[in-house]
């Protein structure tokens, strides 16, 4: 099985810790048979808000980061909420091989499309969750410069819109057993 690496986004060091160890997220993914990459020691990025027009300072040094932290397994998969998939993207730009990638609100912006193309080569398998109405989805595409308000990622393989979903609870687990999210990850 391919463990499991979970990355909040902005602000999400401070949020409710949907991504820590004994979280409501965590024991629902353990109970659909999702082993994690680190239990103990959960990958963790600074979150501050990034990403004024080509300015990706935080998500380029967290990619670094993780790419390092990333190489202890031979496969991984990542389960990125928000901007922590941009982190993810850099560190697949930077030569981390993904498994899967799940990016969940993840804002689609045009200022990424190189890294995404550099990083598109080490992810087997890309999964995009979205919300129809997403405003903070939205506000972290317009820090690109290029409003233009799309929800899918074009890279991605798989693009899924989660109905009646908001930005938060593209993190909720009932959200993800409810529409049998947990197969792309187990």
């Amino acid at each position: 099985m391919t463990p499991v690496l979970l990355l909040h986004g902005t602000w999400g060091r401070a949020d409710n810790g949907w991504w820590r160890p004994g979280s409501e997220f965590w024991r629902a993914a353990e109970s659909c048979g999702v082993t994690f990459a680190d239990p103990d020691d959960p990958f963790e990025w600074s979150g501050r808000l990034d990403g004024v027009v080509g300015q990706h300072s935080e998500w380029w040094l967290w990619g670094k980061a993780l790419r390092r932290e990333g190489k202890r397994w031979p496969a991984l998969t990542v389960i990125a909420h928000s901007h922590g998939g941009q982190v993810a993207i850099y560190a697949a730009s930077f030569g981390l091989p993904i498994e899967t990638l799940v990016t969940a609100g993840t804002p689609v912006r045009q200022d990424m499309l190189p890294i995404m193309h550099a990083a598109r080569p080490q992810i087997k398998r890309w999964v995009h969750l979205f919300a129809e109405h997403d405003p903070v989805q939205l506000a972290g595409e317009v820090g690109d410069g290029a409003f233009a308000p799309k929800r899918e990622m074009d890279l991605a393989d798989f693009n899924f819109h989660i109905p009646g979903s908001d930005h938060d609870a593209l993190h909720d687990p009932t959200v993800w057993t409810d529409n049998y999210w947990w197969q792309y990850v187990t």
